[in-house]
């Protein structure tokens, strides 16, 4: 290869560098970025579910109880009133549960763009920078065919990693969170 050829080789190679550099940037920004937005959402639905059950708590705790050997405990009317109760929450829990966990939620949409971001994004640019670095190591005359990228793996670990934060969230009876007095 002759000298102008290097030197046009190593002007494109750098070239290539910085501009994979500056989306690299750009991409750990709009994750950050996307990853503050699904916090957000995760802060205000447990502000969300703490205001849904002060009804339920304030509820129970006005519930009439007597005195006895174990300590305080329901009276029988108030034993009837608690099925009610109960079901309001449930209800109560169903109507949040729509406006966050389904389909159409605020959970998934936002899963749905960090998804999008990682697969149109952070993937290619990953495999761009995988692919560079082959190329250096080739060009060093290193045979190292066999080697691929793991960006894709990647992404998808981090995307699970997002489901298992908002998942852990969850609760299946919202009747249940704290241990029942009854």
């Amino acid at each position: 290869m002759s000298l102008p050829a290097m030197r046009k080789m190593m002007e494109r190679l750098a070239t290539m560098g910085q501009n994979l550099n500056q989306d690299m940037t750009e991409d750990i920004e709009r994750e950050r970025d996307l990853l503050a937005a699904l916090d957000d959402r995760m802060h205000r639905y447990e502000a969300a579910f703490a205001a849904m059950r002060e009804p339920f708590a304030a509820a129970v705790a006005a519930l009439p109880t007597r005195p006895s050997e174990a300590g305080d405990v329901y009276t029988q009317e108030a034993i009837a009133q608690l099925p009610a109760i109960n079901r309001q929450a449930n209800a109560d829990y169903e109507a949040l549960c729509d406006h966050w966990w389904k389909p159409a939620g605020q959970f998934a949409s936002a899963l749905d763009e960090y998804r999008a971001f990682l697969a149109d994004d952070r993937v290619l640019r990953e495999d761009e920078g995988f692919e560079q670095t082959r190329n250096q190591w080739v060009n060093h005359g290193l045979d190292i065919s066999s080697t691929h990228s793991i960006a894709a793996m990647n992404a998808v670990r981090d995307y699970l990693k997002q489901v298992q934060r908002i998942d852990a969230l969850r609760v299946d009876d919202p009747t249940q969170l704290e241990e029942q007095p009854w």
